[in-house]
């Protein structure tokens, strides 16, 4: 009966219904944003996506530096900028705790992480890591631009 309940459960999460959030699709911004320009002088430009389809109907929050940029669902993808040539604090919402990542990002280039959801025992956690240029790019161009929501600051 136990294993019964478990694989229900799996199931469920697995083919639960999609996550929506607001995109920026088919706007200047989110060219502007899929064409990778060099972010504003100083700056370093920041792509967060979700590309794995494992927790469909999970949306996640991201924060830089304590800040809440807004929520990740499946097929997504996060866009800010922030100081360059300057240690930053990237987290995401975990089962238990929340995941953080420190990068330091260099001035008038971007960098890209990627977002993972694992599975968890009673709800997912995340995972977040630096993956390259060339790696993350052709991924992005596939995703949507999540639009920026007000949510909690850490």
């Amino acid at each position: 009966m136990k294993n019964k309940i478990i694989l229900l459960v799996l199931t469920l999460f697995f083919i639960g219904g999609c996550a929506s959030i607001p995109v920026d699709e088919n706007s200047p911004r989110a060219d502007k944003v899929k064409s990778f320009a060099a972010p504003d002088k100083g700056k370093s430009g920041i792509y967060i996506f979700r590309d794995s389809i494992l927790g469909t109907a999970i949306l996640n929050k991201v924060w830089v530096d304590g800040k809440c940029i807004g929520d990740n669902a499946v097929k997504t993808f996060l866009h800010t900028q922030v100081e360059g040539n300057k240690i930053h604090k990237f987290t995401s919402e975990g089962e238990f705790d929340n995941k953080s990542l420190e990068i330091e990002t260099k001035s008038d280039k971007n960098h890209f992480l990627r977002h993972s959801l694992l599975i968890g025992l009673f709800k997912p956690s995340s995972k977040l890591e630096s993956v390259s240029e060339d790696e993350a790019k052709p991924i992005i161009k596939e995703l949507k631009l999540a639009k920026s929501r007000n949510c909690s600051d850490l």
